[in-house]
């Protein structure tokens, strides 16, 4: 059976593509779509980290994570792209998923007042409840004398 060959159009820095040319310019159509509605960046603090989401030119969302009390003028510690099937409110939501894993320490007592200072969408809350979990297991484990690797095998995600 031949391969169905992936059929690339583009109109300035934004490509559309689709397997045959009719789905290829309705991925451009959607992603100019996209660009020409797409809000500004948004830019909060949070954790003590500035967070930047905005669209790119290639109708994608992405990400900045600063840290402004590093270095100078402030540290980049992440920088990405998040994909282009996102609203901005799911956008946002992810990067302070990141941002509060960054923060997260094992120090911390109140996990559910922390993840709800985080302010995620749904999805996220239960990633980050998940990720919070396994890290205090980590964690548990380090203490009682098992070295890392031993501790990532054992530690619990439930």
């Amino acid at each position: 059976m031949r391969k169905t060959k992936t059929i690339t159009v583009q109109r300035g820095r934004v490509v559309g593509e689709g397997a045959p040319k009719t789905l290829a310019n309705a991925d451009l159509a959607s992603k100019i779509d996209f660009l020409c509605h797409a809000e500004g960046a948004h830019i909060e603090v949070r954790f003590g980290l500035v967070l930047i989401v905005c669209s790119g030119p290639t109708a994608e969302w992405s990400y900045q994570i600063v840290d402004p009390a590093g270095e100078k003028d402030g540290k980049v510690l992440y920088q990405n792209g998040l994909g282009g099937n996102l609203t901005m409110r799911q956008a946002i939501s992810r990067v302070r998923l990141y941002a509060a894993q960054r923060d997260w320490r094992p120090q911390i007592g109140d996990d559910e007042g922390f993840i709800a200072r985080a302010e995620c969408q749904p999805e996220q809350v239960s990633d980050l409840r998940r990720w919070i979990k396994f890290q205090r297991s980590y964690a548990e484990l380090i203490a009682a004398g098992k070295t890392p690797a031993e501790a990532h095998q054992q530690a619990s995600w439930s």
